[in-house]
């Protein structure tokens, strides 16, 4: 007999792992496929590297591996070590063998002959190798001392069945000391045990078990500790299950599948370190990882340490049970320290009635629920029960008795009971309006829970920061993280909406102001936040400053806020607007309305809250049996609001205004827009129906829906603890408040977050097939390509596409069979507008650009080749579309024009068109003054060029010379300096480009069936940010501004 290589821990019924592991090696380590994993009992951790085909050891807790031992395996799926250090691994996929490498001599040696792979490999005591054959479904064994090699079959018939005496695909095995033989059989979702000799398996976990509690899913690993529980890998459970006699459970991964620390992801197989920690191949992770056994899990409860023995008297300290009553209960107040989580008990043995009360740190005998923890007056006889209730309500209108020789300035009502039997009775007072204050000094709370309410009975007076609960340091934290990032989102958007081009319209004037009032409403967070600490932390600041914070901080916060919802709101409303006007919209009437608005806004929100700051003030009271240091009674104020029943009801109504009026504008602006444009389209694209637009528009314009829904979310709890009572308990649920608290201002930090820093619009291209004479104009998405086709082309053959941003009209080029034409469109509705081109007797035109600011359109003029000169730049009037020669080139040499690009600016008017004429010839043209400008001359000169308006620099896609590539780079059209921008696409050669907004957008082919479309952000150096594969090749595009 020889003693077992391995670990088998001996646990307690109610053992415990840290379910968050700890990743001990990973793939870069282990490569792909790990399988199975080994641990001695010296824990040297054993386990193969499959790409490298190499066994890597681990000794003495090293982090890497100190040894590498390279073989010959690609597939071996399992590994045993026996003591004296020889390594047993399964290679039955290569060469149909298991193989040993000796140790002491470093060589490999053949020891059992297998015609497939062993998913298990063990060896017992008794020096007997036993190999899981899934293939053959069975387990196979042979003595390794003898020497003729003979195999028998362990468990299984070789037959895939479910009965007894039959494996389905065996996996993990494992023999105890009595040779009893465990299998994890895989595909029946069970774990049979073999007898020693026997044939016939009993099932003890999964499907057809008497504890089969948790259902297995494709098992792989099992090890049996000391106590013969076993551990089993349920795989595609992503889990590890414990299992005994009377009690199965799971105890790792038992969420859902994933890559996290407490999470699995296809696990295979397990082994335990000397010390009960358990290790695990988490195989689709890529990693083993290591999960603690957690020692104390099985401790024994702490018993009684200690005996305290005391008299209380008549001379004790007396506190008050209720927080109004006579101080007439006597108590002695034990200190207690713990040191360590865990269970404990007090219990008390008197002669007396006796109360008990456990706190966290002080008592308060003034206010005894302050820090209250747990209590137990089990003794307190209450068998009288409550045989009337008396309903009234304590109003100014009563009479005034004075507590003290002070004036009168308290209300009371009298209450007459009869006796009729002796006994114990018991009168209690459950007003509807919460009271705050001292033990006497009392005042009723309105409705709605305050930051100040939330904190009080969390913040300890007189103390530093220091010394302050976990809750208080922890919302300090997250108020400064709120306040930096909302910050830098503020920041960020006023850098971003000071560039007037952003602001051509109200919308951008919009958004311009909510940067400004989301800075307002994050630093007023933060202030009322600061102001509400230090007051309750501090109570000798100065009164009148607490009054002067009490009635202006939390209503210049709800300004700001209620100024930054319905200034979202407005952009909603005018990009709706805009939508309905299409090319009718007016930009400057947009901007002197969202001016007017900006400035009216503010003046009817103080109208709606001005009734808050009226009904706020300080109320100060005195504890007096909390004295200070000084020995003066301790003395406390509170904001508090109290509003009539009429102003209650008003403030409520006002509350919901300000929160679902915005929500309702911005979601019926959003609907407006899917259904109004889907309704255009049906009327434009007849070929589909009412119902399949408004399916395309919402897939389009989902998040215009889920938008303002996520901001109603958020905004909820504002509303929700606005509303509440004042009565609520508050200290039960702190965390609860607070996170509610914060939850509804981060729709104020998220301003730039929401905008959009990808290209705000879509592509329109067209793609010409000269075997059809059908075409269509197809919608792209730039980031994604996702293609839709937003209007068909019927009898007409598309060339070239511009867009004029201003007047947000859509130019297609092209022809019918008789002479050029023009199809205007609606970018938005996709609604078209066939027009003729009346061009010079034999002259034929190519390509088409815009001057947004005129509306006049140009393209290039080829006349006979023997005409002089042959080529010329004519303007095509939109009124009327007759194109007009312009400006001659003389130098072309009577071909089609390779590109051409367009500048626009409030003073130049430039027109840049690149013709072959032995090199390329770039030609700059002014179109106002009628002359060319520039003239450069260059076989590398880039094509599909575009001037973009926001880095104000011309772009376009340049052949690489000597192979075949392209490349983005940016021109100077006046000198012909270039600079690379790209890296080259090598196989691939540009079909169309354009550019706006500070990104440049082009399609690449390599062939007729393979393009992509990329984006270029030219902001950021020409960094790609898409490239995607197109489903269609694409002749012309151009963007489109949403």
């Amino acid at each position: 007999m020889f003693p077992s290589s391995f670990n088998q821990p001996k646990f307690c019924p109610t053992a415990v792992w840290n379910p968050y592991g700890i990743t001990f090696a990973n793939r870069t380590t282990l490569g792909q496929g790990i399988s199975d994993i080994f641990i001695n009992t010296n824990n040297t951790i054993y386990t193969a590297n499959l790409e490298e085909s190499q066994i890597l050891i681990w000794i003495n807790n090293s982090i890497n591996p100190n040894k590498k031992i390279s073989s010959s395996f690609r597939s071996s799926y399992s590994i045993f070590v026996t003591n004296n250090g020889d390594i047993y691994y399964d290679n039955g996929g290569s060469y149909g063998q298991v193989h040993k490498w000796i140790s002491n001599r470093s060589i490999f040696v053949n020891v059992m002959n297998v015609n497939s792979s062993c998913f298990g490999l063990f060896i017992d005591i008794n020096d007997t190798l036993y190999c899981s054959m899934p293939s053959q479904h069975k387990v196979i064994k042979r003595w390794l001392n003898d020497s003729k090699r003979i195999l028998t079959t362990a468990a299984g018939t070789g037959i895939r069945g479910s009965a007894s005496n039959q494996l389905n695909l065996p996996y993990g095995i494992f023999v105890d000391l009595n040779f009893d033989l465990y299998v994890v059989d895989t595909q029946n979702n069970r774990i049979q045990l073999f007898k020693h000799g026997g044939l016939n398996g009993t099932t003890i976990v999964g499907k057809g078990s008497s504890n089969n509690i948790i259902s297995l899913d494709r098992p792989t690993g099992i090890v049996v500790d000391a106590d013969k529980y076993v551990f089993i890998v349920d795989r595609y459970n992503h889990r590890i299950v414990r299992a005994g006699s009377n009690d199965i459970r799971c105890i790792i991964g038992c969420g859902k599948e994933g890559s996290q620390s407490h999470q699995l992801s296809y696990p295979v197989n397990l082994s335990f370190d000397s010390y009960g920690n358990i290790f695990i191949t988490d195989r689709a992770n890529g990693r083993i990882q290591k999960f603690d056994f957690l020692l104390n899990s099985c401790e024994n409860s702490s018993i009684v340490q200690s005996i305290y023995l005391s008299v209380l008297t008549e001379k004790h300290s007396t506190y008050s049970r209720s927080e109004c009553d006579f101080s007439s209960y006597y108590y002695e107040a034990i200190q207690v320290n713990v040191s360590e989580s865990g269970h404990y008990s007090l219990n008390s043995n008197s002669t007396i009635d006796t109360y008990g009360y456990m706190y966290t740190e002080e008592f308060y005998p003034a206010n005894p629920s302050i820090n209250l923890v747990s209590e137990n007056d089990n003794n307190f006889d209450t068998s009288s029960i409550v045989q009337y209730m008396y309903s009234s309500e304590l109003t100014a209108n009563h009479q005034e008795y004075a507590r003290t020789c002070d004036k009168r300035n308290y209300f009371y009502e009298t209450i007459q009971i009869d006796i009729v039997a002796s006994g114990l009775y018991m009168v209690a007072i459950n007003p509807d309006k919460c009271v705050i204050g001292g033990s006497c000094s009392v005042q009723t709370k309105g409705i709605g829970i305050t930051l100040d309410d939330i904190l009080r009975y969390e913040v300890k007076r007189n103390m530093t920061l220091k010394n302050q609960s976990s809750l208080v340091k922890m919302s300090v934290g997250l108020t400064m993280i709120m306040f930096l990032l909302g910050l830098t989102n503020s920041i960020l958007s006023l850098l971003t909406f000071q560039n007037e081009s952003l602001r051509k319209v109200g919308c951008g004037i919009y958004l311009l102001a909510s940067s400004v009032t989301s800075l307002l409403t994050i630093s007023m967070f933060t202030i009322n936040f600061w102001f509400v600490l230090l007051t309750q932390m501090n109570a000798s600041i100065n009164l009148s400053i607490g009054r002067g914070g009490c009635i202006s901080i939390e209503p210049l916060l709800k300004l700001f806020l209620y100024f930054d919802t319905w200034l979202n709101a407005c952009v909603a409303i005018e990009r709706a607007l805009h939508v309905y006007q299409g090319i009718h919209f007016n930009k400057e009437k947009s901007k002197r309305l969202a001016r007017w608005i900006i400035f009216i806004l503010p003046f009817c929100i103080i109208a709606t809250i001005i009734h808050e700051p009226l009904h706020r003030n300080i109320f100060e009271y005195q504890i007096k049996d909390i004295k200070s240091v000084t020995g003066i009674p301790e003395r406390n104020s509170q904001c508090v609001i109290q509003y009539s029943h009429a102003v209650q009801d008003y403030n409520t109504a006002i509350l919901f205004i300000h929160l679902i009026g915005p929500f309702i504008a911005n979601l019926f602006s959003a609907l407006f827009i899917i259904f109004g444009t889907a309704r255009q389209r049906s009327v434009a694209q007849t070929s589909k129906n009412y119902i399949t637009h408004i399916r395309a528009q919402l897939r389009e314009h989902k998040q215009l829906v889920i938008s303002p829904a996520i901001l109603l979310i958020l905004s909820m709890p504002r509303l929700i603890i606005s509303l509440l009572s004042g009565c609520v308990k508050i200290s039960d649920k702190p965390w609860l408040y607070l996170c509610a608290y914060f939850i509804s201002f981060t729709p104020s930090i998220l301003v730039f977050v929401c905008i959009q820093t990808t290209p705000s619009g879509y592509l329109l291209a067209v793609s010409y097939d000269p075997t059809s004479t059908s075409n269509a104009l197809f919608k792209i998405d730039p980031l994604t390509a996702n293609f839709t086709v937003f209007a068909p082309l019927t009898d007409y053959k598309a060339y070239d596409v511009t867009y004029d941003f201003i007047h947000k009209i859509f130019y297609i080029f092209g022809s019918t069979d008789t002479s050029p034409s023009v199809i205007i469109v609606n970018p938005f509705t996709g609604t078209t507008k066939y027009r003729d081109i009346t061009t010079e007797p034999d002259a034929e035109i190519f390509g088409l650009r815009v001057d947004s600011s005129t509306g006049k359109l140009y393209s290039v003029q080829m006349n006979d080749a023997f005409e002089t000169p042959p080529t010329s730049i004519v303007q095509i009037d939109p009124s009327n579309f007759i194109a007009k020669r312009w400006v001659n080139i003389t130098k072309a040499s009577g071909v089609q024009p390779d590109s051409m690009a367009f500048f626009f600016n409030a003073t130049v008017h430039q027109y840049f068109i690149t013709v072959p004429y032995g090199d390329d010839y770039l030609v700059g043209i002014d179109v106002v003054q009628r002359k060319i400008i520039s003239e450069i001359t260059n076989a590398q000169l880039p094509a599909y060029l575009c001037y973009d308006n926001k880095t104000n620099a011309y772009y376009g896609m340049q052949e690489v010379t000597g192979k075949r590539a392209c490349r983005l780079v940016r021109l100077n059209p006046y000198n012909g300096t270039m600079n690379i921008l790209s890296p080259d696409f090598d196989d691939y050669l540009a079909s169309t480009g354009d550019c706006y907004g500070g990104y440049y957008f082009t399609m690449i082919v390599e062939g007729l069936d393979n393009q992509n479309i990329v984006t270029f952000d030219l902001n950021n150096s020409g960094k790609i940010i898409a490239n995607n594969p197109a489903e269609a090749y694409l002749d012309a595009f151009a963007f489109v501004s949403i």
